[in-house]
């Protein structure tokens, strides 16, 4: 079962028929199939929890190096809501592990989650609170702080939604003391433009996002 070595996604799903839930608890099955560009997130989680199933039965421990390579490869390969919602779970279980050492890979993860257009700026968010209230002064908070920003740029230039536009000021509101003065005005900047040129359209409609927008300029 050498899911490293497979060469499509039709042999990944051919390797995974002979896959033994039940009985696998070689990391290094995990560790190969990560290592598949081919591998979806659902086959990729199937085997992971396989594998930590059996481990824990067996009473082996898990070690570091394992989950943190599969969590790297899961951040890549989300692409839905249920997807990042698992991811989370498993994101949390690593943070919650005391150890004497921080996260080697926790730099890749979140380049992963940065790069992975599925992952939104309000989930990328919750990614640096988890890190936050376990290391309040990781240097990672600051790379996800700029990654944020140009999620959130990103989703006000493409939004033509009002009520995603509210979300965009509400989350502003939340989470403004996260964000450093540059940061802070680049998304207000960037929902305030979306707000123009909408409103040339809807007037009345955009006029409170618009205010929202002026009063936030005023308290930062």
């Amino acid at each position: 079962m050498l899911f490293r070595s497979a060469q499509s996604a039709k042999e990944v799903t051919i390797a995974l028929q002979d896959f033994n839930k039940d009985l696998v608890s070689d990391v290094t099955i995990g560790e190969n199939l990560a290592r598949s560009k081919y591998a979806t997130f659902e086959q990729l989680h199937v085997v992971y929890d396989a594998i930590k199933l059996n481990l824990a039965k067996k009473e082996k421990p898990l070690g570091d190096y394992f989950p943190e390579v599969m969590l790297r490869s899961l951040a890549k390969r989300i692409n839905s809501e249920q997807d990042y919602t698992l991811f989370k779970e498993e994101f949390q279980s690593i943070l919650e592990v005391d150890r004497e050492k921080p996260l080697w890979s926790l730099l890749y993860i979140s380049e992963n989650l940065m790069d992975n257009s599925v992952v939104s700026y309000t989930q990328l968010q919750e990614m640096a609170d988890l890190i936050a209230k376990k290391d309040p002064d990781s240097s990672i908070l600051d790379i996800l702080a700029h990654g944020v920003v140009k999620k959130f740029d990103e989703s006000a230039k493409a939004n033509v939604d009002t009520d995603a536009l509210n979300k965009q000021i509400s989350f502003l509101e939340k989470n403004q003391s996260k964000f450093s003065a540059k940061q802070f005005l680049s998304m207000l900047q960037a929902i305030s433009d979306n707000s123009v040129s909408r409103s040339e359209e809807h007037t009345s409609e955009l006029q409170s996002p618009c205010n929202l927008v002026c009063r936030l300029l005023l308290e930062k």
